[in-house]
Formats: structure tokens, sequence, C-alpha cells
């Protein structure tokens, strides 16, 4: 009769061998072979890959709402896997949350488990006379995040890996790798102009025209921050200056000198 894993304890392991050897001798079959695979294959494979940690941060340097969720960095060392992603978290308290994971057929699937409890009260109903029941769900304080975005970077590390999955999912959706090229852009007198670059934000000069086609405004920005910014007239004379609070908003130039 094969040896049973040490790992169930050893006085288990002797009453159960004497079970499968008195088994074994009424019925002439192999019947610790299967036993043994029926019971301990399942787990041993599970066990091979484990997540060992994650760590979640507040980041804006990317616009999900442009680029969608996304995998920023993926990386085997040894049998370690690193994995950074982004996603527009919509609010979520991540803390509330509990990280756990899916591997089969080579895809990784992130999971967020809702730990947020639900209670049960009971409170009497003087109208109907009687005890009824309330189930109330205990929601955390969720963190408010100036001017509504809620990007998270989200960081993985995992063992057992020896190679990185050929597909990742987040909450059962694909995850595609964070652009690295500007997603949008146009070409107006050999310049590049109406950028919105790899991180999903408005980048470098943007223009907008008139419907007769004169250069109406004039506006820069540095991954999504207005740097400066010109409204123009007709004649192609600056009129006033531009910043961006709750709506765009321009100053006469008089008013600047």
């Amino acid at each position: 009769m094969l040896p049973l894993p040490i790992a169930i304890g050893t006085a288990t392991a002797h009453k159960l061998g004497r079970w499968v050897e008195s088994i074994e001798k009424k019925t002439m079959k192999p019947f610790s072979y299967i036993l043994l695979v029926t019971l301990f294959a399942n787990p041993v494979f599970a066990q091979k890959y484990k997540l060992i940690s994650t760590r979640h941060f507040y980041d804006d340097s990317k616009d999900c709402s442009k680029i969608g969720n996304c995998i920023s960095s993926k990386q085997i060392q040894n049998d370690t896997l690193h994995l950074t992603i982004f996603i527009d978290n919509n609010g979520r308290d991540l803390d509330a949350y509990r990280n756990s994971f899916t591997f089969r057929n080579d895809t990784l699937n992130l999971n967020l488990n809702d730990t947020n409890k639900v209670v049960k009260t009971k409170v009497f109903n003087k109208s109907k006379n009687k005890m009824e029941a309330f189930l109330t769900r205990t929601v955390p304080a969720q963190m408010l995040i100036y001017g509504g975005t809620d990007i998270q970077r989200i960081q993985y590390t995992f063992i057992g890996f020896d190679k990185v999955p050929r597909s990742i999912r987040f909450c059962n959706t694909s995850l595609c790798d964070c652009p690295t090229k500007p997603i949008k852009f146009e070409i107006c007198d050999n310049d590049t102009i109406n950028m919105i670059n790899e991180n999903g934000y408005k980048h470098g000069n943007w223009i907008e025209f008139y419907d007769t086609g004169e250069i109406m405004k004039k506006k820069k920005y540095s991954n999504g921050m207005l740097v400066e910014g010109y409204l123009y007239d007709k004649h192609g004379k600056a009129t006033h200056t531009l910043k961006k609070e709750a709506m765009e908003t321009g100053t006469p130039l008089e008013q600047t000198k």
C-alpha cells in the first residue's frame, strides 16, 4: 500500500491507512491509489499557485475611462509573478474586499470578494403585532476623491508561476496592456495637435476652429493639466486667457495685465 501524505497528521494517517488496508484485503483492489488521487491530487495542484500580497494606491496618472482597465507591468522573477494593473474603481472601498484568484487554462482571473457584513436585526412591528427581521449591510466609509475620479493602481505578488499567464482578467473582464503610444492625435500644418496620450489625457497643443476655418482657441496641456490657453477673434487676435475650473472660463487679456 502506498504511504499516505504526512500533511494530514500522523494519527489520522494511521487510522486511514488501517481502513484502506482492510478494504484492500476484502476487495483485492488497489483502493489506495484511487483514494489518494481523489483526496489529494486537486489540493496539491491548487497549492502550487499562491497570492502572497496585494497593495492598492490612488493613482490618477492614467485615465481608465479613456484607455480602459489595463496592465502596466507583468514580470517573472524565479517563481514569483509581479503584476500591476490600473482600474477605474468607481468609488469602491477596496479595503472592504478580499482579493482572490483562479488560474485555469493559462488564464489568471483576479477577483474581488465583498466582505461587507449583512446584519440581521429583529424589530417588533406594533401595527402587525409581531416581530419582523431586517437585513442591514454594513458598508465602511468610502474615501471621497477630489474631482470625482477614482483610478486605482493595484500591485499583486504571486508565487508558483514559471511564466506570465497568457490571459489576465479582472472580475471576469479581460485586461490588455496599457497603451505605450498616443491613442488619438491630428496633424495640422505638419504639427501634431489634439493629442490624447498613452495615459488617456490631453497633451500638447489643442486647437479649436471657427466654422469658417479661423483659429478660435489654442490650449497647451501636460498630461491632462491645462498649462495655458487663449481665445482668439476671427482676425487672429488673442482676446482672452483660458483657465480650467468646474467649466472652462475666459478672462479678458486687459484684466490679466
